[in-house]
């Protein structure tokens, strides 16, 4: 489906709605269809660096409380103990942990955004003045 087909749809479902129930008026139907479907303006781009920037501040934002590949221990008598200490307690602390680790993937998400969104502004401002 694509945006033609979608704006039928809800220009056709919009009209049948306005003959059985006059809640909306043919004007704002009109401006309703009229709206720009863009999801960026015309002369949205961005750079290389910047894409780069924000591409690996993604994957460095991304954090897991999980354990390690494997536990081991080069201890020869006590090492697998302690193994079977860490594999049984891992389960406890990550109960406690998971709401932490949660918050600070939620933050990461947020200062990513934020950064983008101040670079992509600085972007637009740095164009009026070399239009000015």
């Amino acid at each position: 489906m694509n945006l033609a087909d979608l704006n039928n749809i809800v220009q056709e479902s919009l009209s049948h709605r306005l003959q059985a129930n006059a809640n909306y008026q043919q004007e704002e139907i009109t401006k309703l269809t009229n709206k720009s479907a863009r999801l960026f303006p015309k002369d949205f781009a961005i750079d290389e660096e910047l894409c780069n920037q924000l591409r690996s501040l993604c994957q460095l934002s991304q954090v897991s409380l999980k354990p390690s590949n494997k536990i081991t221990s080069h201890r020869k008598f006590i090492g697998p103990l302690i193994v079977a200490l860490k594999k049984m307690t891992y389960p406890l602390i990550k109960v406690h942990l998971d709401d932490s680790f949660k918050g600070i993937a939620a933050m990461n998400a947020w200062l990513v955004e934020s950064h983008a969104k101040q670079a992509l502004r600085i972007k637009e401002l740095e164009k009026q003045l070399s239009k000015s």
